[in-house]
């Protein structure tokens, strides 16, 4: 039997997707953090994004660093 946490977790992942593939049907923008960009970058590396906005380039500074090569490939 699969626990209430996991089932909010599944739901949760479920959700994003669904979220992602709207912003990019509707061809609306999608706005989020850096941290959520690493976390999700299943989602926003599945997808054709026209344009690409980065604020606080401080934090991509460092050409090692996993948010910098995951920015860099969306």
């Amino acid at each position: 039997m699969l626990s209430l946490s996991v089932v909010y977790v599944c739901m949760y992942i479920v959700v994003q997707s669904v979220l992602v593939s709207g912003v990019v049907r509707s061809r609306g923008i999608l706005i989020t953090a850096y941290s959520t960009a690493l976390i999700h970058q299943d989602l926003l590396l599945n997808r054709d994004w026209h344009y690409v906005i980065l604020d606080e380039g401080h934090k991509i500074r460092n050409p090692d660093a996993q948010i910098t090569l995951v920015c860099k490939q969306v």
